[in-house]
């Protein structure tokens, strides 16, 4: 009887527990399922925030480039703009500068007067000089004098010396220099005729428009004959307007200050008030000076056999 009503027991808790086991297996098959559900949906929320991180960095990243193109497109037009500015201020700048005799070549720049490739006139003295410098440079006793290396010697010391001994030299001495001067001047002229055949209309109006700078400026003139241009040349003498220009600067210093051009004007416009007697004396003593310059041109001319200055 025990072992029955045991085994009734037994018949009744084994379905029991059999269900406690199912359902002890479902929660954990739930709660397996859950975790996954939940390890996945973590899984694509990192994935989510991975991807948007990237995206917002590549966002950055693409600002970032287009930021520093749009900086580079701006400097790029800023350096342009400056460039065409400085090639504007250079044009305008050269604008100013051009004079009506100038001519610009096929690169913008000034092209010398036509008179730069005109033929030069080689006088008696300078076939002197050309044969006498480099005996002096050569000249131990002319060294010994000066005391220095013949490279140290400065160029109106050799000057002098040259210029002393042409005045020194005979006429039968000087005759040489002057037959080379002959023989010479037959080719000068020669060349001279042909440099003059092949100035071009455009030359002469450049070297015309010179000229007349040159003689409305007389600041600028009696600068030029400061220097003779061979030596000993007479210097031509000022006019009765250049000498009132000269001595109008002298007693308005402050007029130096101005443009050359502005002066030239200035000066005109005050000799145009000079009165008639104050002209007249300016116009005696050019007079004076020009028959005294006439005569020491036919002097030079005879000693240095030159034809024209």
């Amino acid at each position: 009887m025990l072992l029955a009503s045991t085994y009734a027991s037994h018949s009744t808790a084994t379905p029991l527990l059999r269900g406690y086991a199912t359902a002890a297996q479902t929660a954990k098959k739930t709660v397996t399922a859950e975790a996954k559900k939940a390890k996945t949906a973590a899984a694509k929320e990192k994935e989510k925030l991975k991807l948007a991180a990237q995206k917002e960095k590549d966002r950055l990243k693409a600002v970032a480039l287009k930021e520093k193109e749009k900086l580079k497109i701006a400097a790029e037009k800023e350096k342009l703009a400056k460039r065409k500015q400085l090639e504007k201020e250079k044009a305008q700048a050269l604008k100013e500068k051009i004079k009506p005799w100038d001519a610009l070549d096929d690169q913008g720049k000034k092209l010398p007067l036509p008179t730069a490739s005109r033929p030069k006139r080689m006088l008696p003295f300078i076939f002197y000089v050309k044969e006498r410098l480099p005996q002096l440079k050569n000249d131990p006793e002319f060294l010994a004098k000066h005391g220095v290396a013949s490279g140290a010697i400065p160029a109106h010391v050799y000057a002098r010396s040259v210029g002393d001994s042409w005045k020194a030299l005979s006429d039968a001495e000087r005759e040489k220099y002057f037959e080379a001067y002959r023989s010479h001047d037959v080719g000068y002229r020669k060349a001279l005729a042909e440099w003059e055949a092949g100035l071009t209309e455009q030359d002469r109006q450049r070297i015309s428009a010179y000229n007349r700078y040159i003689r409305s400026h007389p600041e600028l003139k009696g600068r030029a004959t400061k220097v003779p241009a061979v030596e000993g040349q007479p210097q031509r003498p000022l006019n009765a307007f250049m000498r009132f220009a000269r001595q109008w600067r002298q007693d308005n210093p402050d007029q130096a200050k101005i443009p050359v051009s502005e002066m030239a004007k200035r000066a005109a416009e005050a000799w145009k008030n000079v009165d008639a007697a104050q002209k007249e004396s300016y116009e005696s003593a050019s007079r004076a000076e020009g028959e005294a310059y006439k005569k020491a041109v036919e002097q030079w001319k005879q000693q240095t056999g030159a034809v024209s200055i």
